[in-house]
């Protein structure tokens, strides 16, 4: 072992890396927002709920950046039902993202940095040897890779740039993704014999060898014919990742609670080998030329690790980030924007398991990012539990569709997705569920504005700005703002689609059920099934809760008891919470900029968010 140490160690030297054995603090300047808390681009995350991750090793090993105070979903006055919530602050890194400023290696930007030379044979030794909670430093460089660099299985470290447009990594072509990480197994199926009702944190299971603290969990139940399909005929892809903290005999006790009682048949299975634990990529750009097909960064299988103040750009990929089987991982403070993609071109992209494992990701929070010039910021497929958050998206389009607008953020491209939250986002085209390859339940849309207006002023057709698709379920669209003043209502303009117009025909607040991500065509004899001869689902609307939402068709704020699901109580309050994820102001949020920044009940309704505020001052 001494030997492999050493060799690594003269290996890491030769490759022009400095490498600080002492591990003492480095006075390379960090670049900005990794290291102080505060407003503005970077800044850190907010202090979440759940504590630092139980036992067995699992909590960080720095302290993280401070924030707001965990909500009590409970305690928020809400015209939501508890069986359509969760409490939303759980998402994202536990305990906020790690402040860490111990560098054990700078790679040599004279040697790797210069444009030409391959970098990634150094940087992958660099990691290899950085010990737990530190960092390695690129200082600005241009950075060709002929080959990923690969985080492996790595633990509590972080790969640090100087910041965006000055440390560029440019992957070529022919590779998977600039930055990669390893990829679990799972063992064989446990019967879950207890504790599988919503808010539970410990669970009974048939079998719990090769089960300890650290080790994550899926957790899933057979198909509930009340919500889901699945257009390939997928079994058991209602479920959620967890982190075990403690395990006693057959009781297995878990990090996050239950997002929802799993009583049919529920089982899991353990990751026999991690991925990426406390890992962050931070102050970077990577970009690429047209015919890069790659990701820019692939995250498979990871725990509470995250991506901050990182630049993607271009490329010809189907998406830019890739997240996929992963546990209360963090996109925030980033640029994602442009590709050269005629058929794709996504910015997030959580992708479910296609005949496999069911894939998708639990507790991923992506905030306070700026989209712009993608084929829609997000398409999520099997997330469950997580949050799109005071996001800013722009010049969302699609090359084979010049005068026509699409959607802002794709929630659901997979089954099954469910109880996420979408707070705070700024966009023109919106949000939609897509019902494509299958169902989503429990999403819900709380203080976001989508006015419907492009930065293309041709881009006049396909407006819908709520569109969800068949199968998407029991939904809650409260306290949005939606539409602009410029809004055609005496024209082309509807509250609710009906029919089957063409793109330029009606202009809608809200799409229900229609069977087509695209068209709008549906059959008018058949029940709902797939994209080819489906007809309208009736369930969408008639599960839908809307309430206190401002809308410039009607161009005014509705409170209607009709549009309550019959199985609900209508609401005795028109008070709406300042947040669903936060109790207060979290401090990543600068003190100049409004808080909260939409909703019916302020005036003006709509204030800029930091991201927008950040584009702007690009």
């Amino acid at each position: 072992m001494a030997l492999r140490k050493g060799f690594l160690f003269c290996l890491v030297s030769l490759l022009g890396v400095s490498f600080a054995a002492a591990c003492s603090k480095s006075s390379a300047t960090p670049a900005p927002g990794t290291g102080g808390t505060g407003g503005g681009a970077g800044a850190g995350g907010s202090t979440q709920a759940g504590g630092s991750g139980g036992t067995g090793g699992s909590a960080p090993l720095d302290a993280g950046l401070g924030g707001s105070a965990p909500v009590d979903a409970g305690a928020n006055p809400s015209v939501i039902p508890p069986g359509r919530m969760i409490d939303w602050s759980r998402a994202g890194v536990p305990g906020g993202i790690p402040a860490r400023a111990d560098i054990c290696a700078t790679i040599d930007a004279s040697l790797y940095g210069n444009g030409t030379a391959n970098a990634t044979i150094a940087i992958n030794a660099a990691l290899d040897a950085c010990p737990e909670g530190q960092v390695v430093f690129l200082p600005a460089g241009d950075y060709r890779l002929e080959a990923p660099i690969n985080l492996k299985a790595k633990s509590k470290i972080t790969l640090r740039g100087a910041g965006p447009g000055k440390t560029v990594l440019r992957p070529i072509d022919g590779i998977a993704a600039a930055i990669t990480t390893g990829q679990s197994n799972l063992s064989n199926e446990r019967t879950i014999t207890g504790g599988s009702d919503k808010g539970s944190t410990s669970i009974a299971v048939s079998d719990a060898s090769g089960i300890q603290p650290g080790s994550i969990l899926d957790i899933y139940q057979a198909n509930d014919p009340d919500f889901y399909w699945s257009r390939g005929g997928f079994t058991d892809h209602t479920g959620q990742y967890a982190m075990v903290t403690r395990v006693s005999g057959t009781t297995i006790e878990i990090e996050d609670p239950l997002v929802w009682s799993f009583t049919l048949n529920p089982r899991c299975k353990v990751k026999t080998n991690k991925g990426i634990t406390w890992v962050g990529v931070e102050d970077l750009t990577i970009t690429a030329g047209n015919t890069y097909g790659g990701s820019m960064i692939q995250f498979w299988d990871a725990y509470a690790s995250w991506i901050r103040n990182v630049e993607t750009a271009w490329g010809n990929g189907n998406e830019h980030i890739y997240l996929y089987g992963s546990l209360r991982c963090e996109v925030r403070d980033s640029y994602i924007h442009d590709t050269y993609s005629t058929t794709d071109g996504y910015g997030i992209e959580t992708a479910m398991g296609y005949g496999g494992p069911r894939g998708g990701c639990t507790g991923t929070l992506i905030e306070n990012n700026v989209f712009s010039g993608l084929w829609g910021a997000t398409i999520l497929e099997t997330e469950v539990g997580s949050v799109v958050a005071y996001n800013f998206s722009r010049n969302m389009r699609f090359p084979g569709w010049p005068d026509y607008q699409i959607y802002d953020f794709n929630g659901n491209h997979g089954p099954h997705g469910m109880m996420c939250l979408f707070e705070g986002n700024v966009g023109g085209g919106g949000i939609q569920q897509d019902g494509y390859h299958g169902s989503v339940s429990h999403a819900t849309y709380f203080r976001n504005a989508w006015s419907g207006v492009h930065v293309e002023s041709n881009r006049t057709g396909n407006i819908k700005l709520v569109d969800l698709c068949r199968f998407s379920y029991y939904h809650n669209v409260v306290g949005n703002v939606l539409g602009s003043p410029a809004w055609p209502r005496t024209t082309i303009g509807k509250y609710e689609m009906t029919g089957q117009p063409g793109y330029t025909q009606q202009a809608v607040i809200y799409r229900l059920g229609y069977p087509n991500m695209g068209n709008n065509g549906y059959s008018a004899t058949n029940p709902p099934s797939n994209a080819d001869d489906g007809g309208l689902d009736p369930k969408v609307a008639a599960t839908l809760l809307r309430w206190g939402n401002f809308d410039y068709q009607n161009d005014a704020t509705r409170w209607e008891a009709s549009e309550i699901p019959q199985d609900v109580a209508v609401p005795a309050t028109q008070t709406l919470p300042a947040s669903l994820r936060y109790l207060a102001r979290p401090a990543w949020w600068p003190q100049d900029i409004v808080w909260p920044p939409i909703g019916p009940d302020k005036t003006p309704m709509v204030d800029r968010i930091p991201a927008q505020v950040r584009y702007g001052a690009m």
